[in-house]
């Protein structure tokens, strides 16, 4: 049996806005995450809370908006290449055997698709 993780990855020559184009989609994982594991890695409960309640209210912009860098190291595969080998090889060192990409790959999605391609996977 092979352990497959969904990893939401995003991947662009500069760090920051790689990390800026995650922003929604982890503000959903945040929004998901139990208080318990949310406070087990230190997130901030209200903080949480809010982002859930903007998500739920459909308001993603504002929930992104609160999405800090912790989260985003936390929950993604982002930054510039090197960054993104990093967080994934964190999977493989616990039992992980294999990855699947997810949304929303970068900021130029089908640029960043061609360096996780051609960056990243034989780095893997």
């Amino acid at each position: 049996i092979d352990i497959v993780s969904s990893v939401v990855i995003s991947v662009d020559d500069d760090p920051e806005r790689a990390r800026r184009a995650v922003k929604s989609t982890c503000a959903y994982l945040v929004a998901w995450m139990s208080d318990e594991k949310a406070a087990a890695h230190q997130i901030d409960l209200k903080q949480k809370n809010q982002i859930a309640k903007f998500i739920e209210s459909g308001n993603e912009d504002s929930a992104a908006k609160l999405v800090d860098k912790k989260m985003i190291e936390l929950l993604t595969a982002s930054g510039n290449s090197d960054d993104c080998i990093e967080k994934c090889r964190e999977y493989f060192e616990n039992d992980v055997d294999q990855l699947a990409f997810c949304e929303p790959f970068g900021p130029k999605p089908k640029e960043s698709i061609m360096k996780i391609a051609r960056k990243i996977l034989p780095k893997l």
